[in-house]
């Protein structure tokens, strides 16, 4: 038994704890812990009436979650004892599944205690109110209605971040949560009401401030610190940077080149086939006009198959015409576009790239942005190229400026936003058009969402206020392999939602595991003028069956109640779906004005690929405007080929160099004009609009004009 000379309130956590032990067991255990920690206390001077009493809030509210942890050790290991090891035993089992939902139960007390404590003492200051994770439904669905509760002072902490704040080890657990952390510091991004020159000071005392982008701010911080970030009245949210989708070799599987270390290119022009065709296609005076690089490495296929090789042997090599490339990461010694390299800079601040240093480690893959500056020099050998690295929206605003101040004539970006709703507000999209607006030709992928996309109205027709994907099914169901969960990629769930000229509605998201437990939820308090949506990042534990499911936050009387006018959107990243719904599945930002969209063909065949994404765009936009081969040989990705819509950017991003080299004067629209006209269409398909656009990209009309 501890000293009883110590600062806690043993009779407050005894009287607040559920404990098996008798009180007398109970109290020593409080008075142990206690003392321990007045052993281990941090001495703070000059602090105020009120941030001492939070304080001791805090040492409570820690106190009482380590006697929580010692009553429940204690108690398993005279259960283990008692079962003499035998821990198969169904009453064993049984017993132990009451010791761990005692645990939850007192851990949850002390954590809404401290709420209490603290708001008593200041009414004003920002706490986090969210339950921690509950095995049982009824206990997670009390626990969204909690996280809603008016009554608490919150601002707007996303709920990655609030999930890691309660962590009790935030840095080794952040990426649990999507959270970067780099030398214990987070990296988060706040929304700002303004920018003036004393908000940014009030920032930098608590932060190290990374990267600015009109209102957003990058930052690195010590978790401890969110709270005071929090209390601003300047900060309107704190959330975890938006990274953009890009597409990878995982993603599609690895399939080998047969063009790799080889001279021999085969191209078809109706029934006639060719091989080793540069030296078939051109005379030798031709050839001056390529560089170097493209006689000792292969050309990608799509080359041929968009006829740029034509347009080359022209004279036409996209000379002195300026491509930037937004990206990850990028080799800049890679033989093919070295050389075209006129400007680099990295805007990156991911983990292994800190403020204070521009580094490359040596597992992190930079074949995705490379592979996509190699097309457009196949395509446009004789290009400029100005290279950006970004990884997240706030290093995306940077960069689309940087662009803009040297006056570069085509952007391309081969990622999207999945998160981000494609009505033509969000601030991707703007940064797009500002670009376009100053002149430039902005060239993006509709993205590979198409199997991993759903989209209908909310309709409940048995009134449990859950939504049903379809008759007699409330669940839409991903898959989990064995691979996912060993290499920790993570469930990547956004559900957003538009409810028209209706009432606002406010949804939740919810994720069960194969064991049919609730294991991550989305429980945003929504009011008519939040944004309306909800997200899940969970790093799952088991391979099988998941189930997503989404659920009205109140309840209905009738079907009159039911929120019908509410149209729900979801996108998975990683993980394809049950139901996907194919059309409207571009991601941001194809729904800016004035962008030049591409969807992806198989270059074997032109057959539109499965994972394509579609439009409508939700601003009405009809997307993709074209379509390029992907399934095509690099370099970057040795050997194996690039699949997807990034593969198919650049050769349009290519296409838009060569234009500008035969006529410098065209505006981006007249562009993107030209482009659609002269595309290959495809008819045979009943949305072909949305799924084809105007057709395969086709480059041969360059030379027609010229």
């Amino acid at each position: 038994s501890a000293e009883q000379g110590t600062n806690s309130n043993s009779n407050s956590i005894s009287s607040t704890l559920v404990s098996s032990h008798s009180k007398e067991v109970t109290d020593s255990i409080i008075q142990a812990v206690g003392k321990i920690l007045d052993e281990s206390e941090e001495k703070y001077d000059g602090l105020t009436t009120v941030e001492k009493a939070i304080k001791n809030a805090q040492k409570e509210s820690k106190k009482g979650e380590l006697v929580a942890k010692v009553l429940f050790s204690v108690a398993k290991k005279n259960l283990d004892k008692e079962f003499n090891e035998k821990t198969f035993d169904p009453i064993y089992q049984k017993q132990l599944s009451i010791l761990n939902k005692q645990l939850e139960e007192n851990t949850q007390k002390v954590k809404m205690a401290y709420f209490d404590n603290v708001l008593k003492v200041n009414p004003g200051f920002t706490v986090v109110a969210d339950n921690l994770k509950q095995t049982e439904v009824q206990e997670k669905h009390l626990q969204m209605e909690q996280s809603k509760n008016p009554g608490i002072v919150i601002k707007k902490i996303d709920k990655q971040i609030r999930e890691l704040m309660q962590d009790d080890n935030p840095y080794e657990n952040a990426w649990k949560y999507g959270i970067d952390v780099y030398k214990n510091q987070v990296r988060v991004v706040l929304e700002l009401s303004n920018t003036s020159p004393e908000t940014i000071e009030k920032i930098q005392s608590q932060s190290d401030v990374e990267v600015q982008d009109d209102n957003l701010i990058q930052i690195t911080t010590d978790v401890k610190n969110i709270p005071r970030i929090n209390s601003f009245q300047e900060v309107e949210t704190i959330r975890p940077v938006s990274k953009p989708s890009y597409d990878t070799g995982d993603t599609f599987g690895v399939v080998k080149s047969p063009f790799l270390n080889s001279d021999q290119i085969i191209k078809t022009l109706g029934d006639m086939k060719y091989s080793n065709l540069i030296q078939l296609s051109a005379d030798v005076s031709d050839l001056n006009l390529l560089t170097k690089a493209d006689f000792k490495y292969p050309i990608s296929e799509g080359v041929y198959a968009i006829n740029a090789d034509l347009v080359q042997t022209s004279g036409i090599t996209g000379k002195d015409v300026k491509v930037a490339v937004l990206d990850v990461m990028f080799d800049t010694n890679n033989p093919k576009i070295s050389d075209n390299i006129i400007d680099f800079k990295s805007f990156r601040n991911s983990p292994e790239n800190s403020m204070l240093e521009q580094s490359v480690t040596p597992g992190e893959k930079i074949s995705h942005g490379t592979a996509v500056a190699e097309i457009i020099t196949d395509v446009a050998p004789n290009s400029k190229l100005y290279l950006y690295e970004m990884s997240t929206d706030v290093e995306f605003g940077r960069a689309i400026d940087e662009a803009i101040s040297n006056n570069v004539d085509v952007i391309a970006m081969a990622a999207g936003w999945p998160n981000l709703s494609t009505d033509g507000t969000s601030h991707i999209t703007k940064k797009v058009e500002d670009a376009v607006n100053h002149g430039i030709s902005v060239i993006v992928p509709s993205g590979n969402f198409a199997q991993k996309h759903w989209k209908g109205y909310f309709s409940d027709n048995d009134l449990n206020a859950w939504h049903a994907f379809a008759e007699n099914d409330e669940g839409l169901s991903i898959t989990v392999s064995e691979s996912q969960t060993k290499n920790k990629v993570p469930i990547m769930i956004y559900l957003n939602w538009n409810d028209g000229l209706g009432d606002f509605s406010d949804f939740d998201l919810v994720l069960v595991d194969p064991l049919g437990k609730i294991v991550d939820y989305s429980a945003n308090t929504q009011t008519s003028k939040s944004q309306k949506t909800e997200n899940i990042f969970y790093v799952p534990q088991m391979a099988g069956l998941y189930t997503l499911g989404i659920s009205y936050a109140g309840a209905f009387k009738s079907l009159d109640d039911v929120h019908s006018y509410s149209e729900l959107e979801l996108f998975s990243v990683n993980n394809n779906i049950e139901y996907p719904i194919a059309a409207s599945s571009a991601v941001v930002p194809s729904d800016a004005n004035g962008v030049i969209v591409v969807g992806a063909v198989s270059n074997k065949d032109g057959v539109l690929e499965s994972f394509s994404s579609q439009g409508p765009t939700n601003n009405g936009k009809t997307v993709p405007n074209v379509v390029g081969p992907n399934g095509v040989t690099t370099i970057a990705y040795n050997g194996n080929l690039f699949y997807g819509t990034s593969a198919t950017t650049p050769y349009v991003a290519g296409i838009a160099a060569l234009m500008l080299d035969a006529n410098p004067d065209l505006s981006p629209s007249q562009l993107l004009n030209e482009i659609e006209q002269h595309a290959k269409p495809n008819h045979m398909q009943p949305n072909y609009e949305n799924e084809y656009g105007f057709g395969m990209v086709d480059a041969t009309f360059i030379v027609d004009k010229n």
